[in-house]
């Protein structure tokens, strides 16, 4: 599954030229055009989160309403994050974030996509502000 993610990952960014130093970057919540200064890029996570939004929910097997009434929103502000009419605020990213990860269909994907970067993994377990 790693292969399939890093291939994915080449074709999406630096036009296939992406090596193994810009996707580990990517995994650990690093934008990969961008050098790492030591913290999250809140806004390339959620749209990222964002980009794979309705595959994801498919797969929990929710539908848009449910999704948002789980996470707390309207179903219309939902649908326009999942259409890409509107951005994702970072409670939404951390909510969906809950939800998939805790998700046995999504779990791997979750991981796998880098939507769960290990920086923002130690900043929970260690109670240090995102």
């Amino acid at each position: 599954m790693e292969n399939i993610t890093y291939e994915r990952l080449r074709k999406t960014y630096m036009n296939g030229s992406a090596d193994e130093t810009v996707l580990t970057n990517v995994f650990t919540g690093i934008r990969p055009d961008s050098p790492y200064d030591g913290t999250l890029d809140y806004k390339w996570l959620s749209e990222e989160m964002a980009n794979d939004l309705t595959p994801l929910r498919m797969l929990v097997g929710f539908s848009a309403e449910d999704m948002s009434k789980l996470i707390g929103t309207t179903e219309e502000i939902y649908q326009d994050i999942e259409v890409g009419t509107r951005g994702m605020s970072w409670s939404e990213y951390l909510s969906l974030l809950f939800v998939f990860h805790y998700n046995g269909r999504t779990l791997g994907i979750i991981d796998n996509l880098g939507l769960f970067p290990k920086s923002l993994k130690e900043k929970i377990s260690i109670g240090e502000p995102a």
